[in-house]
């Protein structure tokens, strides 16, 4: 008797051992399937073109969730920099996605302010996302994406000067002026170019202009057309920032081109030749024939009593 209950216990005891390997078997294939669910950031824009010192912008962001079959909820962004160096206009840099269904992605706005007195150069921006799975676990996912910064740029064209405005075609018109950068950023690639009515297009390239700085323009080109009144002659001024957005300010050019003096003179003298009066001409032609035919009978004369006198 004793015997037959070892031999139970013992049969008891393997059983319950095999059902839990058993149990630990059926298990495992469970808790592989659950994958944890993925969310990332995959695209990031500025929504209101690029970021100025400053000024206010929208930082729009794509989150995509690339589990292939689980959903994700409840997720909450948060946007930070390391400095400060922009700051949360409503709130505190956060938004809310209820849900994203797997392989989807959804789009979210942070509206921004870039602070006053930032260097032009890439800022590093922190975003941080935590979401649940359909399960109720909770995920955190920390990224970083880079901003550059611009700073806002103001350019005044004086001591606008222009040598040989009267001209004559085939002069040489020198054209000069001051770029003045009134901005808090600088001006790149800065050209200057003189175009339209009256004269050839020339351009000059300046370079950079630093913020508070002046650039000289020096442009000597060549009058080619005579101008009127409604003449359009302008000196373009084009410059970029630090991210390569080309900008263009035109001022207008005075000039009065007119024709070369050998011109003038042809026509001069082709008025003269029309203004010939003919019947003078007449008068004067005959006029002379008279007075030589009076000439010639008294020098005639003259001879003949000079012969009677010696003859005598």
């Amino acid at each position: 008797m004793m015997r037959m209950r070892n031999q139970l216990k013992y049969t008891y005891f393997f059983v319950l051992l095999l059902l839990g390997v058993l149990i630990s078997v059926l298990k495992m294939p469970i808790t592989s399937l659950a994958a944890t669910p993925r969310l990332m950031i995959s695209d990031y824009e500025v929504s209101t073109g690029s970021v100025v010192g400053g000024k206010e912008f929208d930082l729009q962001l794509t989150l995509k969730n690339t589990a292939s079959k689980n959903t994700v909820k409840n997720i909450k962004v948060t946007v930070s920099t390391e400095n400060g160096e922009f700051l949360p206009v409503d709130g505190a840099g956060t938004a809310y996605v209820e849900t994203i269904n797997a392989t989807e992605e959804e789009k979210i706005k942070i509206k921004l302010k870039a602070i006053k007195g930032l260097q032009e150069k890439s800022y590093k921006v922190k975003i941080k996302t935590e979401y649940e799975s359909n399960s109720g676990y909770e995920y955190t996912v920390e990224e970083a994406i880079f901003l550059p910064v611009t700073m806002e740029q103001r350019v005044a064209v004086t001591e606008l000067l222009t040598q040989g405005a009267d001209a004559r075609i085939g002069d040489t018109v020198e054209i000069t002026a001051k770029i003045n950068n009134m901005g808090e950023g600088s001006l790149y690639n800065v050209m200057a170019t003189v175009k339209g009515d009256g004269v050839d297009e020339m351009s000059t390239f300046i370079g950079n202009v630093e913020s508070g700085k002046s650039g000289s323009v020096d442009i000597i080109t060549l009058a080619s057309e005579v101008t009127n009144e409604a003449s359009q002659t302008y000196l373009y001024i084009t410059y970029e920032d630090i991210e390569g957005n080309k900008q263009e300010l035109e001022q207008k050019v005075s000039l009065a081109i007119t024709s070369p003096i050998y011109d003038d003179l042809v026509m001069i003298k082709g008025d003269e030749k029309k203004s010939i009066d003919w019947t003078v001409v007449k008068w004067l032609v005959g006029t002379i024939v008279v007075v030589g035919i009076v000439a010639f009978l008294i020098i005639r004369r003259a001879r003949r009593k000079r012969k009677l006198l010696e003859e005598f």
